[in-house]
């Protein structure tokens, strides 16, 4: 299980560079995330190629999606995000 800790950051016109798996990575199947905390702006999933809907599920809520699905998290734009992360196979 992976924690990860986001904060608000600088996005320079809108652009994200692209994320590429690693080898060690490639046998993932499905996402959990965990949302630990709602004391943030920001820091929501989305996923591009199926429109510009956001996604926040309440602390303790987990959202899973397949490893497969082009997403991101939205910039943090004030206070700290916490998630709980792992992955299934």
């Amino acid at each position: 299980m992976i924690v990860t800790r986001a904060v608000p950051l600088l996005v320079v016109d809108g652009v994200l560079d692209p994320v590429l798996v690693p080898p060690d990575a490639a046998h993932r199947r499905f996402a959990v995330t965990i949302n630990l905390d709602a004391d943030y702006e920001g820091g929501c999933l989305h996923f591009p190629e199926f429109g510009e809907d956001l996604y926040r599920p309440q602390p303790g809520s987990a959202i899973v999606f397949s490893c497969g699905l082009l997403h991101e998290v939205t910039p943090v734009t004030a206070g700290c995000r916490h998630a709980l992360l792992t992955f299934l196979w």
